[in-house]
């Protein structure tokens, strides 16, 4: 058996409990869910249009990423340069983004001039034509950028990765390259948005300094150009999962004497009841500074500069993931000591004392995630896209207080076998 011989992470700040508001969600028109969250002396505000399903329902992640990034790159009457002027006029923003799990456009502007801005950024993103010259320009910056990215070990560990542990009959296998920017086209584009930015798939939150006369005009803007986008409500596209033994996959890089490492496990089913106590473990494991891996790898062995684990909830299930980057000479060292850290958690009882300034500094982070009324529209994000309630939050420093050594012992045992962990390390190898 080994002995455990823990220098302990900073400490955290105590908390008793998280204090929020419970915003029950109004209608907002055209059968879509409004979560409002007011505040007071701040002066702007901010809509947050959240659209389920994103790349994980769709598939053609390229594809999801340009529309929502050309958005507002031109109508049939007005070219990108004058449609961002009229926005800043105003002194508002708008952006867009698409991720696995949903898509989101942000319009920001002071409270007074929020209902305007939204107004011209509905009409803008409405009539998006999708420019040529406009996507000349986005294929060659986005091509630029990837072309930089498939230069460096980090890109390629991640990618091999997945490629080996979901397989590329899965949306997290399925990859970019450089020539596939030359498909995209104006119509595809346009027939993606069709889809995408249906009201039937669409929640909304607004945060901010908003009066009832003000949030009533935002929904008579919504009201009047808020359903332009109805095709039928496809269902998510079918995905397949790879099903075969985790493998240690390397890649070579050229012109670099670093190796990025990357551990992977996929497909856990982990109910939301033990979630807290998955999330302790993590952070034992890789999930702060003062962690097992930050510890030993960089502060004791100096081997890299930082080393990192996580648990994410990319679909259905979890994955957990563990990286670093150290130089090559140093590579089956790290991997071995990744290992290590795994199986100790798995066979000795985590002491009271580290796992209190764990749970502290978990608490502490949680409670940073409320801070401030922006806050709250990632919260209830969270909560839509995973299908949970406020319960899931109300809970969340209790339950992570309770976890017990023997708890976290019993799940290392059970999830953190090292050789149920896929592997790939890409650089100099």
């Amino acid at each position: 058996m080994m002995k455990p011989d823990r220098k302990l992470g900073p400490q955290g700040k105590t908390i008793d409990a998280l204090e929020f508001e419970h915003i029950n969600p109004t209608g907002f028109g055209h059968a879509v869910p409004l979560w409002f969250f007011p505040a007071r002396d701040c002066g702007v505000a901010r809509i947050y249009l959240y659209y389920r399903g994103g790349i994980a329902h769709h598939g053609q992640g390229l594809l999801h990423r340009a529309m929502h990034q050309l958005m507002l790159s031109g109508t049939a009457d007005r070219p990108a340069e004058t449609i961002h002027a009229a926005l800043e006029s105003l002194g508002a923003s708008a952006d867009g983004s698409a991720d696995l799990l949903y898509c989101q456009h942000t319009i920001s502007a002071r409270s007074s001039r929020l209902a305007e801005a939204f107004r011209m950024f509905l009409q803008f993103r409405n009539g998006a034509v999708f420019p040529h010259n406009e996507l000349d320009v986005y294929r060659a910056a986005a091509a630029s950028e990837l072309k930089s990215r498939m230069a460096t070990p980090r890109y390629w560990s991640y990618r091999k990765l997945m490629e080996q542990m979901v397989g590329d009959g899965h949306y997290q296998g399925q990859f970019t390259n450089l020539e596939d920017y030359s498909a995209l086209t104006p119509a595809l584009l346009r027939a993606a948005a069709v889809e995408v930015w249906n009201p039937a798939n669409l929640f909304v939150v607004i945060c901010g300094e908003l009066n009832e006369t003000q949030l009533a005009d935002i929904r008579s803007v919504w009201q009047e150009h808020g359903a332009a986008f109805e095709a039928p409500r496809r269902d998510a596209k079918s995905w397949i999962h790879a099903a075969h033994q985790p493998v240690h996959v390397e890649h070579a890089v050229a012109n670099t004497n670093q190796v990025s490492i990357y551990f992977g496990k996929s497909q856990l089913d982990i109910p939301d009841s033990e979630y807290y106590k998955m999330l302790v473990l993590n952070t034992l494991l890789g999930g702060f500074f003062g962690s097992r891996l930050m510890q030993n790898i960089r502060e004791q062995k100096g081997l890299t500069y930082g080393i990192h684990s996580s648990l994410l909830k990319p679909g259905p299930h979890y994955q957990w993931l563990v990286s670093s980057d150290v130089k090559a000479e140093n590579k089956a060292l790290v991997i071995e000591e990744i290992k290590r850290e795994m199986q100790e958690l798995r066979e000795v009882s985590v002491s009271a004392d580290e796992l209190g300034k764990v749970q502290q500094y978990l608490c502490g982070n949680i409670k940073m995630g409320f801070d401030g009324i922006f806050s709250m529209a990632a919260r209830v994000r969270e909560l839509q896209v995973h299908g949970r309630d406020y319960t899931f939050m109300d809970s969340a420093l209790q339950e992570i207080r309770a976890v017990t050594p023997e708890e976290i012992q019993s799940l290392a045992y059970n999830f953190l076998d090292p050789n149920s962990f896929y592997i790939a390390s890409a650089g100099a190898v």
